[in-house]
Protein backbone atom coordinates (compact mmCIF):
# COMPACT_ATOMS: atom_id res chain seq x y z
CA UNK A 1 0.00 0.00 0.00
CA UNK A 2 2.80 2.42 0.89
CA UNK A 3 4.42 1.79 -2.47
CA UNK A 4 1.26 2.98 -4.30
CA UNK A 5 1.05 6.07 -2.09
CA UNK A 6 4.65 6.96 -2.93
CA UNK A 7 3.92 6.45 -6.64
CA UNK A 8 0.91 8.75 -6.28
CA UNK A 9 3.07 11.45 -4.69
CA UNK A 10 5.64 11.14 -7.47
CA UNK A 11 2.85 11.41 -10.04
CA UNK A 12 1.55 14.57 -8.37
CA UNK A 13 4.99 16.18 -8.20
CA UNK A 14 5.65 15.25 -11.83
CA UNK A 15 2.37 16.93 -12.79
CA UNK A 16 3.41 20.05 -10.85
CA UNK A 17 6.64 20.19 -12.87
CA UNK A 18 4.72 19.73 -16.14
CA UNK A 19 2.39 22.58 -15.16
CA UNK A 20 5.38 24.83 -14.50
CA UNK A 21 6.85 23.87 -17.88
CA UNK A 22 3.65 24.54 -19.82
CA UNK A 23 3.22 27.81 -17.95
CA UNK A 24 6.75 28.88 -18.94
CA UNK A 25 6.12 27.88 -22.56
CA UNK A 26 2.93 29.96 -22.68
CA UNK A 27 4.74 32.97 -21.22
CA UNK A 28 7.66 32.60 -23.65
CA UNK A 29 5.25 32.21 -26.57
CA UNK A 30 3.39 35.34 -25.50
CA UNK A 31 6.66 37.29 -25.34
CA UNK A 32 7.72 36.16 -28.83
CA UNK A 33 4.28 36.98 -30.17
CA UNK A 34 4.47 40.52 -28.78
CA UNK A 35 7.90 41.00 -30.35
CA UNK A 36 6.60 39.72 -33.72
CA UNK A 37 3.65 42.09 -33.58
CA UNK A 38 5.94 45.05 -32.90
CA UNK A 39 8.36 44.05 -35.68
CA UNK A 40 5.62 43.57 -38.28
CA UNK A 41 3.22 46.32 -37.24
CA UNK A 42 0.75 47.09 -38.87
CA UNK A 43 0.88 44.02 -41.14
CA UNK A 44 0.75 41.28 -38.56
CA UNK A 45 -1.97 38.65 -38.39
CA UNK A 46 -1.93 36.71 -35.12
CA UNK A 47 -4.57 34.08 -35.79
CA UNK A 48 -2.13 31.14 -36.01
CA UNK A 49 -0.51 32.13 -32.74
CA UNK A 50 -3.89 32.44 -31.04
CA UNK A 51 -4.87 28.87 -32.00
CA UNK A 52 -1.60 27.51 -30.61
CA UNK A 53 -2.02 29.54 -27.43
CA UNK A 54 -5.60 28.33 -26.97
CA UNK A 55 -4.46 24.70 -27.24
CA UNK A 56 -1.71 25.33 -24.70
CA UNK A 57 -4.16 27.03 -22.33
CA UNK A 58 -6.61 24.15 -22.70
CA UNK A 59 -3.86 21.68 -21.81
CA UNK A 60 -2.78 23.90 -18.91
CA UNK A 61 -6.30 24.08 -17.45
CA UNK A 62 -6.71 20.30 -17.81
CA UNK A 63 -3.48 19.77 -15.89
CA UNK A 64 -4.60 22.19 -13.16
CA UNK A 65 -7.84 20.28 -12.67
CA UNK A 66 -6.01 16.93 -12.64
CA UNK A 67 -3.50 18.26 -10.12
CA UNK A 68 -6.31 19.41 -7.84
CA UNK A 69 -8.15 16.11 -8.23
CA UNK A 70 -5.00 14.11 -7.45
CA UNK A 71 -4.16 16.35 -4.49
CA UNK A 72 -7.57 15.79 -2.96
CA UNK A 73 -7.77 12.08 -3.74
CA UNK A 74 -4.25 11.28 -2.55
CA UNK A 75 -4.72 13.34 0.62
CA UNK A 76 -7.96 11.52 1.34
CA UNK A 77 -6.65 8.02 0.62
CA UNK A 78 -3.25 8.31 2.32
CA UNK A 79 -2.78 7.44 5.97
CA UNK A 80 1.01 7.51 6.23
CA UNK A 81 2.21 10.77 7.84
CA UNK A 82 5.37 10.96 5.71
CA UNK A 83 3.41 10.54 2.48
CA UNK A 84 0.90 13.16 3.64
CA UNK A 85 3.82 15.50 4.28
CA UNK A 86 5.16 14.83 0.79
CA UNK A 87 1.75 15.45 -0.77
CA UNK A 88 1.50 18.69 1.18
CA UNK A 89 4.87 19.81 -0.19
CA UNK A 90 3.63 19.04 -3.71
CA UNK A 91 0.49 21.11 -3.03
CA UNK A 92 2.64 24.00 -1.80
CA UNK A 93 4.74 23.71 -4.95
CA UNK A 94 1.60 23.74 -7.12
CA UNK A 95 0.26 26.84 -5.40
CA UNK A 96 3.56 28.69 -5.83
CA UNK A 97 3.73 27.73 -9.51
CA UNK A 98 0.17 28.90 -10.14
CA UNK A 99 0.68 32.18 -8.29
CA UNK A 100 3.88 32.90 -10.23
CA UNK A 101 2.27 32.84 -13.67
CA UNK A 102 2.40 36.01 -15.74
CA UNK A 103 -0.85 35.51 -17.66
CA UNK A 104 -4.45 35.59 -16.53
CA UNK A 105 -6.86 32.68 -16.49
CA UNK A 106 -10.30 33.22 -15.02
CA UNK A 107 -11.22 31.08 -12.05
CA UNK A 108 -13.42 28.14 -12.99
CA UNK A 109 -16.57 26.76 -11.43
CA UNK A 110 -16.17 23.48 -9.58
CA UNK A 111 -18.46 20.51 -10.10
CA UNK A 112 -20.22 19.18 -7.00
CA UNK A 113 -18.49 15.78 -7.17
CA UNK A 114 -15.07 17.45 -7.17
CA UNK A 115 -16.17 19.70 -4.30
CA UNK A 116 -17.32 16.65 -2.33
CA UNK A 117 -13.92 15.01 -2.76
CA UNK A 118 -12.18 18.23 -1.73
CA UNK A 119 -14.44 18.55 1.32
CA UNK A 120 -13.76 14.94 2.36
CA UNK A 121 -9.98 15.41 2.02
CA UNK A 122 -10.12 18.75 3.84
CA UNK A 123 -12.09 17.25 6.75
CA UNK A 124 -9.78 14.24 6.94
CA UNK A 125 -6.76 16.52 7.24
CA UNK A 126 -8.48 18.48 9.99
CA UNK A 127 -9.42 15.27 11.85
CA UNK A 128 -5.80 14.14 11.70
CA UNK A 129 -4.79 17.45 13.29
CA UNK A 130 -3.10 18.78 10.15
CA UNK A 131 -4.73 22.21 9.72
CA UNK A 132 -1.77 23.63 7.76
CA UNK A 133 -2.15 20.84 5.18
CA UNK A 134 -5.88 21.59 4.93
CA UNK A 135 -5.11 25.29 4.51
CA UNK A 136 -2.67 24.53 1.68
CA UNK A 137 -5.30 22.39 -0.04
CA UNK A 138 -7.75 25.28 0.30
CA UNK A 139 -5.18 27.69 -1.21
CA UNK A 140 -4.86 25.34 -4.18
CA UNK A 141 -8.63 25.26 -4.57
CA UNK A 142 -8.90 29.04 -4.43
CA UNK A 143 -6.14 29.50 -7.00
CA UNK A 144 -8.06 27.39 -9.55
CA UNK A 145 -11.77 27.51 -8.70
CA UNK A 146 -14.22 30.16 -7.58
CA UNK A 147 -16.82 27.76 -6.19
CA UNK A 148 -18.96 24.82 -7.16
CA UNK A 149 -22.13 24.59 -9.21
CA UNK A 150 -24.68 21.82 -9.53
CA UNK A 151 -24.33 20.05 -12.88
CA UNK A 152 -27.29 18.03 -14.09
Amino acid sequence: MLENEIKNYIQLEHLALKIASVQDNIEIGDAFNHISIIERYPYFEGISHQNTRNKALYEYVEMLICAFLYSCRFSYETNDPKVLEAINSAVIHLVSVILSRQFNIPLMPMAKTLYDLYYAAYNKLLKEDLPEYALNLEKLKKSIFHGWIRIG
